[in-house]
């Protein structure tokens, strides 16, 4: 005879997890069955790794773009009037809206 090792309640040899309590048995952990909650925990982890790899590259860009804003080298075009090119202004040369 099994029996639950949480709930005590009188188990068949192939249950993988008590009907009663939800606990996996003994023979669930023999064959590897898993428990829906370590599915859940490991998709979490896989999932804050690549959210972690996607904020290290958006920082990585980041730093890219201030930096060539402190260089003097980030161009921008006039929403406006289309006029290309402008760098280190806050207003368009050609049609005066601010940039």
């Amino acid at each position: 005879m099994v029996f639950c090792t949480k709930c005590g309640k009188q188990l068949a040899a192939d249950d993988y997890y008590c009907p009663r309590c939800g606990i996996r048995t003994e023979a669930g952990k023999a064959a590897g069955v898993r428990v829906p909650t370590e599915e859940i925990r490991d998709a979490f982890a896989a999932a804050g790794k690549e959210m972690e790899k996607a904020f290290s590259q958006i920082a990585k860009e980041f730093d890219q773009a201030v930096t060539k804003v402190r260089e003097g080298k980030v161009r921008i075009d006039c929403a406006k009037c289309g006029e290309k090119g402008i760098a280190d202004a806050d207003y368009c040369p050609k049609c005066g809206s601010k940039l």
